[in-house]
């Protein structure tokens, strides 16, 4: 249901997790299925049955539900999911100028007018509740700005830059460069005024940054063994960590394993071909909600 038509928030009533987007109201992926050269083609009734089983059980542990990886992994094989890792093996683009989260942000709220409430709750989840708008401000603005980059489907930042407002072409590139680097969790390196940035989630190297990353436009001061969630986007002077926000605290190696794991079997369900760095672009909005509920 839709806040903005009942002027209820947020935005579904499920009060186990009100914050989750609906499934799309299509074939469950079958098409995909029985194209892929990985699997053996199930019939289409036993297919539905098993992929609505997945998704139902993917429901409930966004719920809250213990996770349990023999279950899923049940699950992922009932619906014929292939459960190889793989990565994005595409070259990396390279921004020709830093767009600002601010910029995004302004744009976001002029193509989508509840925005900044909507980006809030479906990035920060139950930790929204916990800021402040004056105090936190940042945070806030952070996080629309990574639900305006964010999928599923064409994301605000897509649609700005092929509307007929879209920017010159040099911030139309720039931008692509933002919605194309996967959002990443980071740990932090002092070396002297900027930091270096560990990736904690095995992402293809190049995606990666080689180099030294200014984090002055944090959303909160930075310390030597912080961890982040950002996009390190590559620009035509360097790395620069886009829209960092400071955890609380470091996921476990378990707890992000897991995360990834899940994202993958919920995009491949409709995209066997998925990628590690897809489900942190098209999930990214759920990725970053599960991660900030497992450390707030």
């Amino acid at each position: 249901m839709n806040r903005v038509e009942d002027g209820v928030w947020p935005l579904l009533r499920d009060d186990r997790d009100p914050w989750r987007a609906p499934w799309p109201d299509d074939d469950l992926g079958y098409d995909d299925h029985v194209v892929s050269p990985l699997v053996d083609t199930r019939p289409p009734a036993a297919y539905r049955t098993a992929a609505l089983a997945l998704q139902d059980w993917l429901d409930e542990l966004d719920r809250g539900a213990p996770f349990d990886v023999a279950a899923l992994r049940a699950h992922r094989q009932a619906a014929a999911i292939p459960p190889r890792l793989a990565w994005d093996r595409r070259p990396v683009v390279v921004a020709p100028e830093v767009v600002s989260p601010d910029a995004i942000v302004l744009e976001a709220l002029d193509g989508v007018p509840d925005a900044g409430q909507r980006g809030t709750d479906e990035i920060l989840g139950p930790w929204r509740l916990a800021l402040h708008p004056d105090r936190d401000r940042r945070t806030l603005v952070h996080a629309v700005a990574h639900w305006a980059v964010s999928g599923p489907g064409r994301s605000p930042a897509q649609v700005w830059t092929r509307s007929h407002s879209a920017p010159p072409a040099p911030v139309r590139a720039s931008v692509r460069a933002i919605w194309t680097a996967p959002l990443g969790v980071w740990r932090t390196h002092a070396r002297g005024s900027a930091f270096e940035l560990q990736d904690l989630l095995d992402i293809d190297p190049r995606r990666q940054p080689d180099a030294p990353v200014d984090l002055t436009a944090a959303d909160r001061p930075i310390q030597d063994g912080d961890t982040l969630l950002a996009r390190a986007v590559p620009t035509a002077s360097g790395w620069t960590a886009w829209a960092p926000i400071r955890l609380p605290r470091t996921p476990s190696d378990a707890v992000l394993r897991a995360l990834v794991e899940v994202g993958l079997t919920r995009l491949r369900l409709r995209d066997r071909r998925a990628m590690i760095e897809d489900v942190l672009r098209a999930e990214g909005r759920w990725f970053a909600r599960r991660v900030l509920t497992a450390v707030w």
